[in-house]
C-alpha cells in the first residue's frame, strides 16, 4: 500500500491516505517519529503496527490529561480510554501511570473515603457505595474503610446532629427533615434515632 496522502485535521492529527482511501489518523508525535511521507509504500502489517503504536501513544497522552484535571481509580480511567483506544493501548497507558506514580487505587480509595467521611459526614455504608461506584475493587474498598476500625455509626451521628441540625431538635418538622437529611447520608433509622436518644439523655444539646 502506498500513502497518496496525508492532511493535518482540525484536531492537530494527520489522517493518511493509502490507495487514494481514507485508513487512519494519527498523533502529531506519531507522525514525526514515523518519517510518513506522501508516496511511502507500507504493508498491510506495518500500517497495523502503526496504528498499534498511535494507540499506545494517544492513550498514554489522553491518560495524562484526564489525571491532570481529577485523580481516579484505575477501573475509572479505564473505563474512559476502552470509550477511544484498543484494549491493549489502554492497559499499556495504565501500566505506564502506575510507573510514573499517578494511579494508585489504594491511596486514592483511602484518601477518598476520608473525604467522604471527614467532610461530607457519610456513613461508611455511603462510603462503601460511593467507593464501589468509582470502579474500585472490593478489597481495596474494604482496606480504604478500615481505617476508620468498627463502624459504629452512633457518634458520627452525634457530632454531625450538634455541627448542622442542633437548632431543629426541638421543632417536629425540623427533626423529620434532620432524620431524611442524615438517611441521605447513608445512616440507618435505628442508628439515628440512638444518637437522638443519646443527645437528649445526655443533654448534649446543652454543649
Amino acid at each position: 500500500m502506498v500513502i497518496t496522502g496525508i492532511e493535518k485535521t482540525r484536531k492537530g492529527r494527520y489522517a493518511l491516505m493509502a490507495d487514494g482511501e481514507f485508513v487512519f489518523s494519527v498523533h502529531r508525535d506519531t507522525f514525526l517519529t514515523s518519517r510518513l511521507a506522501q508516496g511511502l509504500e507500507l504493508t498491510s502489517g506495518q500500517l497495523e503496527e502503526l496504528w498499534e503504536q498511535d494507540q499506545r501513544y494517544s492513550a498514554v497522552q489522553s491518560a495524562l490529561d484526564i489525571l491532570s484535571r481529577a485523580a481516579q481509580s484505575s477501573g475509572m480511567l479505564r473505563e474512559k480510554l476502552l470509550r477511544h483506544y484498543s484494549p491493549q493501548a489502554v492497559e499499556a497507558a495504565l501500566g505506564r501511570m502506575a510507573e510514573l506514580g499517578l494511579l494508585d487505587d489504594r491511596d486514592y480509595a483511602c484518601r477518598l473515603a476520608r473525604d467522604m467521611v471527614n467532610l461530607r459526614g457519610w456513613s461508611l455504608k455511603r462510603v462503601r457505595q460511593g467507593l464501589l461506584q468509582r470502579r474500585l475493587d472490593r478489597d481495596t474498598v474494604e482496606e480504604a474503610l478500615s481505617q476508620f476500625g468498627e463502624e459504629d455509626e452512633t457518634e458520627p451521628i452525634v457530632r454531625i446532629i450538634l455541627k448542622q441540625y442542633r437548632g431543629r431538635l426541638f421543632d417536629p418538622d425540623g427533626l423529620r427533615k434532620t432524620i431524611a437529611a442524615l438517611q441521605r447520608r447513608g445512616f440507618g433509622y435505628d442508628s439515628i434515632r440512638t444518637a437522638l436518644e443519646r443527645i437528649q439523655e445526655e443533654e448534649l444539646w446543652r454543649e
